[in-house]
């Protein structure tokens, strides 16, 4: 099912992470992932986490050529 369809931050989880490749992309020529979180303050805490531990880089922003491949 896609991500369109299915609620996790209303049904009580506090993050959802979600493969975009497949869902979004369907080619496997871009590489995408979705992180949903639930608040202001546990937003704030994973992007300064992304920020600060270069172990936890999450890429928040698709890349340009991946944007247009899926245009």
């Amino acid at each position: 099912m896609a991500p369109v369809g299915q609620r996790p931050l209303d049904l009580g989880a506090h993050i959802s992470m979600t493969s975009g490749t497949k869902f979004i992309g369907g080619h496997g020529d871009v590489t995408l992932g979705i992180l949903s979180v639930k608040g202001e303050d546990l937003a704030r805490r994973v992007y300064f986490l992304q920020v600060i531990d270069k172990a936890l880089v999450l890429h928040l922003v698709a890349s340009s050529g991946g944007g247009a491949l899926e245009l």
